[in-house]
């Protein structure tokens, strides 16, 4: 069995710049199919937007299982889960680490959450994902990181909330 994500071309543009219009109706209710027969387990979107989520959600006769979507400490998507939470779609997070980019493991409120817990960055930010109910796995080619990974079960933190969503810096901000 395999699991099968759809992605929605946001840009509208395929890889090579040309405009390639992508029938995500048709292909959904191919996969639906397919997910009645037993032929995948699961079936899930990629990159939707909360409108386009909705949309499908409503109108397919399977909803969703999941929509994976860049978020992290610098990119929540407070009201994106929210509407995902509604309709029962599970988020995924894409880049839990934001990639590294914008100095994300350097970020001073995160290495004082860390420095209280005895934690990395890298764990405070999984462990955050973690807490809000978003499902993450996070990459990595080098054992200690995963070691690293595995181990944010062991604390928790205080998170505040943001019309019922927990942010994470009031950790440290609020205390």
């Amino acid at each position: 069995m395999l699991e099968v994500i759809v992605e929605k071309d946001l840009s509208g543009a395929g890889s090579r710049g040309n405009i390639r219009k992508v029938d995500y109706y048709g292909a959904w209710r191919a996969l639906e199919d397919l997910y009645e027969e037993g032929k995948i387990r699961a079936i899930g979107i990629y990159n939707f937007y909360s409108d386009r989520m909705v949309d499908i959600a409503s109108f397919a006769r399977i909803r969703p299982m999941v929509n994976q979507v860049e978020t992290h400490p610098y990119n929540q998507k407070i009201q994106a889960k929210e509407y995902m939470d509604k309709y029962g779609v599970q988020i995924e997070a894409w880049a839990p680490f934001g990639e590294g980019r914008g100095g994300l493991f350097e970020d001073a409120i995160l290495k004082e959450i860390g420095a209280k817990y005895g934690k990395t960055t890298a764990q405070v930010m999984l462990r955050w994902h973690i807490q809000r109910g978003v499902v993450v796995i996070p990459k990595s080619t080098h054992y200690e990181r995963m070691v690293e990974n595995i181990d944010v079960f062991d604390f928790t933190l205080r998170l505040m909330t943001f019309g019922g969503e927990p942010l994470l810096y009031p950790e440290v901000v609020c205390q």
